[in-house]
């Protein structure tokens, strides 16, 4: 089934997304900032989560979720905070593809 493989191509990234946080040796290091690069880790990994939970949750699974991308970009969280985010990304992404319907995949793009 489709929505199978593509629940386990986002699970799997956001797996490895969790041990490359995990891989940092301290948590203050995932809000460096490194010349030539705009944003930290730990900033980069929120703004992935807020992502796929305003796309796949919100825009396409209907869901309440409320994006703060501004927060995603300039905020910190605890090291526990972000893995959180982590791990409800891919409750999202488990609850939409297990209840969405194949066909949904062939219907055009729901916004501009």
């Amino acid at each position: 089934m489709i929505n199978d493989d593509f629940k386990q191509l986002f699970i799997r990234d956001l797996v490895r997304l969790k041990g490359e946080c995990e891989a940092y040796s301290g948590e203050s290091k995932l809000w460096i900032k490194v010349d030539g690069i705009n944003n930290s880790a730990g900033n980069l990994t929120m703004h992935l989560c807020g992502n796929l939970q305003h796309f796949i949750g919100a825009v396409l699974g209907e869901s309440d979720y409320k994006r703060n991308r501004d927060f995603e970009f300039s905020g910190k969280a605890s090291f526990e905070e972000l893995l959180s985010e982590i791990e409800t990304t891919k409750q999202v992404i488990d609850n939409y593809f297990n209840n969405v319907d194949p066909a949904s995949f062939s219907s055009k793009y729901p916004l501009e």
